[in-house]
């Protein structure tokens, strides 16, 4: 096993990982500070570096080591009774998005992805709002279209994060509300990505370079959350999610 790990190693491009960790650790910085936007950064450019089969296998995986900060960040404001079957529906629908992974073209799901980065955060930048139903029912199939794009993209959160926010809940409780969302997700993903074979030991070894760049950032965004202007900030992040999502569309 051994031997495995040093050959992968070998053959494993020393730019290519660094740009990995440095587009992983911009994802950490806006994810810990707003709750999202760790798979919108990380999916296009690691897609762009490696494939989405990888991309999305790497993202999983960094997700585990974090998994002590994120039940950190949701401790405090998550509304449980929306996140449970949130979750627990987007982990049932999550295994048909995998195989559509599994199956897909990789060239063109790049291109869907980036797309969709596209679409999603100008959706997140319009500031549309609507008054909808508490709803149960209607929270379990966000889950549903959640489970969907995650399994199939790693762009699971966009829809949830939308629809969190059409709520009028405070910034908190919509932080916290996604993240615990995202702790039944990360749970579901790992189980479908092993039973697919995604996890193997190339990413897993992309995913140790990333990880410790991933929790650092997350930390910082973090402490950026109780210090800067959210709004500054979200302008921010949008401004880096177009000028990612245009660059792989166009590279």
């Amino acid at each position: 096993m051994v031997d495995e790990f040093l050959a992968i190693w070998a053959s494993l491009e020393g730019w290519r990982l660094a740009a990995a960790a440095a587009t992983v650790f911009i994802g950490g910085l806006i994810r810990g500070f707003s709750g999202f936007g760790h798979a919108m950064v990380s999916i296009p450019l690691l897609s762009l570096l490696y494939d989405p089969q990888t991309a999305v296998a790497v993202l999983v995986a960094g997700e585990l080591p974090a998994l002590p900060r994120l039940i950190g960040m949701a401790r405090r404001g998550c509304d449980w009774k929306r996140a449970v079957p949130m979750g627990l529906a987007s982990a049932a629908t999550l295994p048909a998005g995998a195989y559509v992974l599994l199956v897909a073209d990789q060239e063109v799901l790049r291109i869907i992805i980036s797309i969709l980065v596209l679409i999603m955060v100008a959706m997140l930048a319009s500031g549309w709002r609507t008054v909808l139903p508490d709803s149960r029912a209607l929270d379990a199939g966000v889950g549903v279209v959640c489970g969907g794009m995650s399994g199939s993209t790693g762009l699971g959160g966009p829809p949830i994060i939308l629809y969190m926010m059409m709520g009028g809940a405070s910034a908190l409780a919509v932080r916290a509300t996604i993240t615990g969302f995202f702790l039944f997700s990360t749970t579901a993903s790992t189980i479908t990505f092993i039973a697919y074979g995604f996890l193997d030991a190339r990413s897993i070894t992309i995913a140790l370079v990333t990880i410790p760049t991933y929790i650092l950032a997350l930390a910082i965004g973090g402490r950026m959350f109780h210090l800067a202007s959210e709004e500054t900030f979200r302008r921010v992040a949008y401004a880096v999610l177009i000028g990612i999502a245009v660059g792989t569309l166009l590279a």
